[in-house]
């Protein structure tokens, strides 16, 4: 009976109408939605940056389970061509912010 009850929670929602599966933490806004599907959720941070310059190597297969990131200057940086990586997930996407959490079964509503 328990399991059965633990499987019919109500979960938060993405604004797409799908359940939740990433929630955006710092967020004090309460008209924004802070709850996000896996294809909605925003990917791709500065947090996830990765530079040879500082020591860190990316490991396993290029385009797979890391990338390059394009040479790109903006204000208070300048990244070179093969200069930073970042991480990317099982369908070669890169990570959201890591102000994001990750609940795979969803979030429950309060």
């Amino acid at each position: 009976m328990l399991e059965f009850q633990l499987h019919n929670m109500e979960k938060e929602k993405c604004d797409c109408g799908d359940n939740a599966t990433w929630c955006y933490l710092p967020s004090t806004d309460l008209k924004l939605n802070p709850y996000y599907c896996d294809n909605c959720v925003p990917r791709g941070c500065s947090c996830e940056w990765n530079s040879i310059k500082d020591g860190f190597f990316p490991e396993g297969i290029e385009n797979i389970d890391w990338k390059w990131l394009p040479a790109r200057k903006a204000e208070g940086y300048e990244i070179e061509e093969n200069e930073c990586w970042v991480p990317l997930d099982e369908k070669q996407r890169e990570y959201p912010c890591c102000e994001y959490d990750y609940d795979e079964n969803g979030y429950e509503k309060e």
